[in-house]
């Protein structure tokens, strides 16, 4: 019967150096568990960060866009402007040229005119 309680108190022994083993490993885990969930909890507030400054950062991409696209309509309606004023611009020099062509063929004309009636007054002619 003794050697029965012997072997029951090394498996008893055992039993307890194992239990405070596993329960020293145990501790460890539940640290390496709880600094594991501190870095997680970290690591999505960075993510949240940084994700935050992406859409921000997509919001101004987004925002310049569409002021560029604006600027660009209204650059677009100048120079239909432009162009139309430019046409109307070319039609009066047309016209101007024309007007001058015909002052100046009138101009030769007097001036012919002119150059007879010197001579007749004169007395070269005749």
């Amino acid at each position: 019967m003794r050697e029965a309680a012997t072997a029951a108190e090394i498996d008893n022994e055992t039993l307890t150096a194992q239990l405070k083993h596993l329960q020293q490993k145990l501790s460890n885990l539940e640290e390496e568990l709880e600094e594991t969930r501190a870095q997680a909890e970290t690591d999505a507030e960075s993510w949240k960060a940084r994700l935050a400054k992406a859409k921000d950062g997509e919001r101004t991409v987004l925002d310049r866009e569409r002021e560029v696209k604006e600027e660009v309509k209204r650059l677009q309606k100048a120079a239909e402007g432009a162009k139309s004023r430019i046409a109307e611009l070319e039609g009066a020099l047309k016209e101007n040229n024309s007007a001058l062509e015909g002052a100046r063929a009138e101009i030769e004309s007097l001036r012919g005119e002119a150059a007879v009636r010197y001579e007749l007054d004169t007395g070269r002619i005749g």
